[in-house]
């Protein structure tokens, strides 16, 4: 595993223990949206916490072990599965906890050469998430950092 992403995602789950939230990338603590606001954010979404002060190569990387992660649930998309009614904090961390714990172990691939067994992914999703991810860096490119 990419320690660069090892490393990502635990930033990533601190920032989550700090705070967490649904429906916005970030709020601040009197649970209004921060992003592209300036003001400074006191609980993030997933996707949020992974554009916090990091760089789109590695954002788009870390999404890729995170939506792998949760594809078997039904979700097509981390920040689908963040905001999910009835999800918790506890089940945020708890996937973190997971996915940091097999990217450590070795059971993960973030980078193009995934093994035989990871999931099929079909070039309209790469498509899709490659927009995503397009569009969510170029907002976030005026996004004050912690």
């Amino acid at each position: 595993m990419d320690r660069e992403v090892v490393d990502h995602l635990r930033r990533m789950r601190v920032l989550l223990e700090k705070g967490w939230t649904q429906g916005a990338f970030s709020r601040d603590e009197s649970g209004d949206a921060t992003y592209g606001t300036g003001q400074k954010p006191t609980s993030w979404c997933v996707l949020g916490a992974l554009y916090e002060g990091s760089e789109p190569p590695l954002c788009v990387r870390t999404r890729k072990v995170l939506d792998d992660a949760i594809g078997p649930s039904g979700y097509d998309s981390i920040y689908e599965w963040n905001d999910a009614p009835g999800r918790t904090k506890t089940e945020v961390i708890g996937l973190m906890d997971r996915v940091i714990a097999a990217a450590v172990a070795g059971d993960v691939d973030s980078d193009d050469n995934a093994p035989p067994t990871a999931p099929v992914i079909t070039p309209e999703r790469i498509a899709e998430l490659e927009q995503d991810d397009a569009d969510t860096i170029e907002a976030l490119k005026n996004l004050e950092t912690v």
